[in-house]
């Protein structure tokens, strides 16, 4: 019987990228799902089609609303808009940022383990899938006054998918003697 949640993940980290890459590579081939969070610059090539950024890009509803955004935003450059059409722009790229927090949240939901390098752990993709409200959030004014003070974090009961939030109760760190202490305290 599985005594965790069906929201529950692990979070593996290294820190470094290449132990992140290598813990990653020895994952896949044991079988395990993996999602390799961080800039696909800074990960090997070999990796690159399990990085976060590519479920999101391979995502059709992401796509879509990129899309939309795009072309919403192109007719911005003549500056002969209407405030409805500017409104219209503005909504078209709230849509696509959330298609794309939704369609990180699927990746990181279907995966087994979630790689990162340990301060990548505090990625705002992650963060939002496990219910973390990221500052850049609470600066677009989407979030309901909270109280706020310096040692409390802000979380919703949903994920951007509309499900629960993910939980990452069991964090593995690799190249722990390597790593420098405030590195090791975020994931």
């Amino acid at each position: 019987a599985k005594s965790t949640s069906a929201n529950a993940r692990v979070l593996a980290c290294a820190f470094s990228n290449v132990g992140a890459d290598q813990l990653a590579l020895s994952l896949i081939k044991v079988g395990l799902k993996v999602v390799r969070v961080g800039k696909p610059s800074s990960v090997t090539e070999d990796l690159w089609k399990y990085t976060l950024d590519a479920a999101v890009n391979a995502d059709p509803d992401a796509q879509r609303a990129l899309e939309a955004a795009s072309k919403a935003t192109a007719k911005l450059g003549n500056g002969k808009l209407k405030g409805s059409e500017k409104n219209a722009a503005t909504d078209a790229v709230k849509a696509s940022i959330l298609a794309r927090k939704v369609a990180s949240t699927r990746a990181l939901r279907d995966c087994d383990v979630i790689v990162s390098t340990s301060v990548g752990a505090g990625d705002a993709q992650v963060l939002s899938a496990c219910g973390i409200i990221t500052p850049d959030e609470e600066d677009e004014g989407d979030i309901m006054s909270m109280e706020k003070s310096t040692t409390s974090i802000l979380k919703r009961d949903t994920a951007p998918d509309g499900l629960p939030p993910l939980t990452l109760p069991f964090t593995i760190i690799d190249e722990a003697c390597q790593s420098v202490e405030p590195a090791s305290l975020i994931p």
